[in-house]
């Protein structure tokens, strides 16, 4: 995978536009009419249709259809070939339809994984359209679970990516993760790790990080 900059560069536009709501959203208030208007939209790009309901059925393909099969087989064989071979095709088809189906799954573990893998193998092939559709999710605990997905990935083969795109989308910066992901990173490659971390505005966040620096190389 290429450097982030672009992906990254997107999302602070996406968050700028205020799509990655951290808080409860509330209706705008129109001034020029007395009723109150409809929650602000993503300006862009649009929302795709398989965010913005996890109520609704999820579409049906073929391989929609063997996922759910496979699933709700009970079989653990069967539940394998749902997750490592039906899964990465239809995220390869349709990587939108394969979102909404983990969306409209039933709360538990598997919903977790189902939703992580989605997220993984859409940013692996397309950062920037993964990225768009997570910003876009109305839950914030699927858009949390799903940010952390796509972070994890992209720090496969772009360390500095991944931190960007962590602090872009303020995901891990109170539990520890962005340390640990600097940690991985000095244990690898310390002179990049620790540039990457010099080029990162003064305050309590970069001493954190330079202190997890310091602890790997002591």
């Amino acid at each position: 995978m290429k450097r982030l900059l672009p992906v990254v560069l997107l999302a602070g536009t996406i968050l700028g536009l205020g799509t990655y709501r951290r808080t409860d959203h509330r209706p705008s208030q129109s001034p020029a009419t007395p009723t109150p208007a409809r929650p602000s939209a993503m300006a862009a790009p649009p929302t795709p249709p398989a965010a913005t309901s996890q109520k609704s059925p999820a579409p049906v393909t073929p391989v929609a259809d063997q996922i759910t099969r496979a699933l709700r087989s009970g079989s653990p064989g069967e539940r394998d070939r749902a997750l490592h071979q039906f899964l990465p095709r239809l995220v390869a088809q349709d990587p939108a339809t394969a979102g909404h189906l983990a969306l409209a799954w039933e709360a538990g573990p598997l919903r977790h994984d189902f939703l992580g893998r989605v997220v993984r193998a859409w940013t692996e092939t397309d950062p920037a359209g993964a990225l768009t559709w997570l910003t876009s999710l109305p839950d914030p605990a699927d858009r949390q679970l799903a940010a952390a997905a796509a972070i994890a990935q992209v720090a496969q083969s772009d360390p500095a990516g991944a931190l960007d795109l962590a602090q872009l989308l303020r995901i891990g910066l109170d539990d520890g993760s962005l340390e640990h992901r600097v940690q991985l990173w000095t244990e690898d490659d310390p002179r990049a790790a620790l540039n990457w971390v010099m080029t990162q505005p003064a305050g309590p966040i970069r001493d954190r990080l330079l202190t997890r620096i310091a602890w790997v190389l002591k």
